[in-house]
């Protein structure tokens, strides 16, 4: 499934995280472009901790 989500918070990159471990494809949308900058320069990747560990997921 496609999924966008909006806004760059906790809450917000936690659910971008957990789609993509899941299969699906997300597109991270974000106000600032230095934090859009900032995310790209790091490859699109976020770190999700949580009860099973940590894992690493690519928007």
């Amino acid at each position: 499934m496609k999924i966008a989500v909006l806004g760059g918070g906790n809450g917000s990159l936690a659910a971008a995280g957990d789609f993509a471990l899941n299969g699906h494809d997300v597109r991270l949308w974000r106000r600032a472009q230095a934090d859009i900058d900032n995310h790209r320069r790091l490859g699109n990747r976020i770190a999700v901790r949580d009860g099973d560990g940590s894992r690493e997921a690519e928007l």
